[in-house]
């Protein structure tokens, strides 16, 4: 019988040894478990923080969009109305000019109330009628106002004390006898590019405010402004107002107010009604709140 008890051991210590292999496998898949369970955590971390990165994918566009989030974490700050107590001069002819006049049908509020809305202090000198070119009673098919002569020669607004000067004319140039003149030409104030360029020079000499030149807006009086002397005129005020490195905006060509809305925002084929008077506005106020397109040396 005493022969048995190597056996009964050897089996007690293979007992024992299986119990810790068991023991240590155990060890090992739950070490496994929690590993996986921490990997597991990262990547809803790591989803999470993807959800809420400030970058979004537009579907419609390949290009990466800044994401606003709903949480308030996230929320942006009110930006600062830049325009708020700014000093504007709105300079043109009729267009400007309207502003809260009464007319058939009603009163018409001019863009510059767009301004008004943004906090900002409006001066306007718009005349009715006006053109860049002197009048010419040889040339000029009726007589007009001048805002060469207004401006330059008599000094009838006061231009120094403005943050922004706004100038939005030209379509009376056309109608009064097109006398447009050519690049050689841009000292003679009985031409469109003359008057118009000595203004602008008398302007920069005169003022540091940020000056910005609107186009004139599509006309449906074909008859008195042809599209041809529209578009070159356009395109001429675009020449000088690069020479001059000032600010030029084409609401002709890149506007709402077209050949296929005209009847809706104009109310005789040339003025904007109050629905026209808005949009005309609103884009002054986008580009006036934009950055300055061009630097130009401060004045002493």
């Amino acid at each position: 019988m005493r022969k048995k008890k190597p056996l009964v051991f050897i089996s007690l210590l293979m007992g024992i040894c299986i119990a810790v292999g068991i023991k240590i496998i155990y060890g090992h898949v739950q070490q496994l478990n929690s590993e996986e369970e921490q990997i597991g955590e990262i990547e809803t971390i790591s989803n999470e923080a993807i959800s809420n990165d400030d970058y979004s994918v537009d579907t419609s566009s390949s290009i990466m969009k800044p994401h606003v989030s709903s949480s308030s974490e996230y929320e942006e700050e009110p930006t600062e109305n830049i325009l708020k107590d700014k000093k504007i001069l709105c300079i043109g002819d009729s267009m400007t000019y309207l502003d809260n006049k009464e007319i058939r049908g009603g009163k018409i509020i001019g863009y510059q109330q767009a301004f008004r809305n943004e906090g900002a202090i409006v001066d306007s000198y718009g005349i009715s009628g006006a053109t860049f070119k002197q009048y010419s009673k040889e040339m000029s098919t009726r007589e007009h106002g001048s805002l060469y002569d207004d401006l330059v020669l008599n000094k009838k607004a006061n231009i120094k004390d403005h943050d922004y000067i706004t100038i939005f004319a030209g379509t009376n140039d056309i109608s009064t006898n097109f006398i447009i003149g050519d690049h050689s030409t841009l000292d003679n104030p009985k031409t469109t590019l003359g008057a118009f360029n000595l203004l602008l020079n008398y302007l920069k000499e005169t003022t540091n405010a940020r000056i910005v030149v609107f186009s004139p807006i599509y006309t449906s009086n074909l008859k008195e402004r042809p599209k041809e002397d529209m578009e070159k005129l356009v395109e001429e005020m675009r020449y000088v107002t690069h020479l001059n490195q000032i600010e030029f905006v084409d609401i002709y060509h890149h506007f709402e107010i077209n050949h296929k809305t005209s009847e809706k925002y104009l109310y005789d084929k040339l003025h904007p009604n109050n629905e026209g008077m808005d949009l005309i506005g609103e884009e002054m106020v986008g580009v006036l709140k934009t950055p300055r397109l061009v630097e130009l040396p401060k004045k002493e």
